[in-house]
């Protein structure tokens, strides 16, 4: 009577086993998974980037895999394939900035992430502390300010979070704050602990990312990052126009591109196979 559980045991085994062995992956030898793999490898798919065609190719590969092994699509989906909209930005080759009397100049002194600045000859400048909008804590820094058509200038980071990784998490949110509120362009003022070179060349090239919900209005708002000039006044005075009138003190802002690639804001459809 004791051999009985052992019995079952192997019986459950050999079932799990048989079962396993049943699955199409399982059937698969190392030939044809060196085949595939040295395939989606090759130089012919041009590193598979996402949005490009080797990458498009790559996943109409992988789908007729899955299909040939058997596989359904999951319920929901385009075939074997989820859509993802993607948004890719490309910055100017050249550009300057300049506020009030002092110019600034493109990788050196502030980066373009967004927008066309190019459709941004000439506003003025207004300083809306953070940027910030959270009714939690009663905090809105657009609260009685008119930011309509002007170049809004803000501070990095958020009000209520000393920790500097927040100034990358509060991006979106903050462009979200100044686009609905009619601003052209949104500049944060770098006062971060990092090194410039190192912040310019991460977020100063080309980019892609998942696009957001209805942010469309993000895309083609101008935003950026300055460094200020060591000497200059104009972040200061228009500071100090707001704390002491008020509102902001408004400032001439310029933006000039030379030779500019514009940026595109996409939506490509990018192939996720899901089993």
């Amino acid at each position: 009577m004791k051999a009985l559980p052992i019995i079952l045991f192997f019986t459950a085994v050999s079932l799990v086993s048989s079962s396993l062995n049943g699955q199409p992956e399982m059937a698969i030898g190392r030939e044809a998974v060196e085949g595939q793999l040295r395939f989606l490898a090759s130089d012919a798919l041009q590193g598979r980037r996402t949005g490009s065609p080797g990458n498009e190719i790559a996943a109409y590969f992988i789908a007729a895999q899955l299909q040939s092994y058997g596989y359904r699509p999951a319920p929901g989906l385009n075939g074997y394939f989820q859509d993802i909209p993607f948004e890719q930005g490309i910055p100017p080759v050249q550009a300057s900035l300049t506020i009030g009397k002092t110019g600034y100049q493109f990788k050196e002194d502030f980066v373009l992430m967004t927008g066309g600045a190019a459709a941004l000859p000439k506003a003025d400048a207004v300083f809306a502390g953070y940027g910030w909008v959270d009714p939690v804590i009663n905090h809105d820094d657009y609260k009685a300010l008119d930011v309509k058509g002007k170049v809004v200038f803000v501070l990095s980071g958020r009000p209520d979070v000393s920790d500097p990784r927040a100034a990358f998490n509060a991006m979106g949110e903050k462009r979200k704050f100044a686009s609905e509120r009619g601003a052209v362009a949104l500049i944060e003022i770098y006062r971060l602990p990092f090194p410039w070179n190192f912040f310019s060349r991460y977020l100063g090239g080309e980019s892609l990312r998942v696009a957001e919900s209805g942010d469309s209005g993000n895309s083609t708002m101008v935003y950026g990052w300055l460094k200020e000039k060591q000497g200059s006044t104009e972040i200061t005075d228009l500071q100090q126009g707001k704390k002491t009138q008020g509102g902001a003190e408004q400032q001439w802002i310029c933006f000039k591109t030379v030779t500019l690639v514009e940026r595109s804001w996409y939506s490509a459809r990018h192939r996720s196979c899901t089993e």
